[in-house]
């Protein structure tokens, strides 16, 4: 009977340790059942995500195969544009060149015969410049002007000015 009894306590004490792993087994099962519920949702909504970005992605796609001909053309233009500039910077520099060496010849050219001209000829060409204009005199300011502006006047407790954006951050009493 003793033997008995020992096996009973031993089958007893196996019972209920597989009573407390079995729980904890279901408890864990749940925790993955929501979680997968969980993981689904999210799954889904990804999904979603996913069609309106395919469904964007094409959207711009064909908005950018439909702008590619007006862009192709803009970029066309702007560089017939780019070298139409630069043929006129370089005739630009071609001509400023000339006009230079002009004005170095017509100098060099030009200065034997202001040497060879009599000392009274060239008197006479300096008394035929134009004087240049003398300054204005600056004129001074009224004292007015710099004295400071005095505040509104009050009378009765309203001012004699109706407030405006102007003068709001003035100090006022309250109308009732």
């Amino acid at each position: 009977m003793l033997l008995a009894t020992i096996m009973n306590m031993i089958l007893i004490g196996f019972l209920t340790a597989w009573l407390v792993w079995w729980r904890r087994a279901s408890r864990h099962i749940e925790r993955f059942k929501e979680a997968r519920a969980e993981m689904g949702a999210l799954i889904g909504q990804l999904q979603e995500q996913i069609g309106v970005a395919q469904a964007e992605i094409a959207r711009i796609s064909q908005a950018t195969r439909a702008a590619l001909p007006e862009m192709q053309q803009s970029v066309a233009r702007s560089e017939a544009l780019l070298h139409e500039l630069e043929l006129v910077i370089a005739s630009g520099e071609r001509v400023a060149d000339r006009i230079e060496a002009a004005a170095r010849l017509a100098h060099v050219v030009s200065r034997p015969l202001l040497d060879e001209q009599p000392a009274p000829a060239r008197v006479a060409a300096r008394k035929e410049r134009v004087e240049p204009a003398p300054e204005p005199k600056p004129v001074p300011e009224p004292a007015a002007a710099n004295r400071p502006i005095p505040r509104k006047k009050m009378f009765r407790g309203r001012p004699t000015v109706p407030p405006t954006a102007a003068n709001a951050h003035e100090d006022r009493p309250e109308l009732t």
